[in-house]
């Protein structure tokens, strides 16, 4: 490829990486949907949390409140 063709590597590299992009996000509906992979994904987040528990002392996490604990009006900024 010469450079006076106007299709050079890079470009035609860009393309190609593009094009891949592309099939690839199309099909991630479709595997959402699938209850294999959101079993999946569901078991790597349970692994994760109790990896991270096992690890860091309870403190280091970001404080957590339960539904009674939770006001039902938000109140952005701290703001009345």
């Amino acid at each position: 490829m010469s450079r006076n063709s106007g299709v050079t590597r890079r470009s035609l590299l860009t393309r190609v990486v593009a094009g891949v992009s592309i099939f690839t996000f199309a099909g991630c509906k479709k595997l959402s949907e699938s209850t294999v992979v959101t079993k999946v994904l569901g078991f790597g987040e349970r692994a994760s949390y109790k990896a991270h528990r096992l690890l860091f002392p309870r403190k280091a996490m970001a404080q957590e409140f339960k539904d009674a604990d939770r006001s039902p009006q938000f109140r952005s900024n701290g703001c009345f």
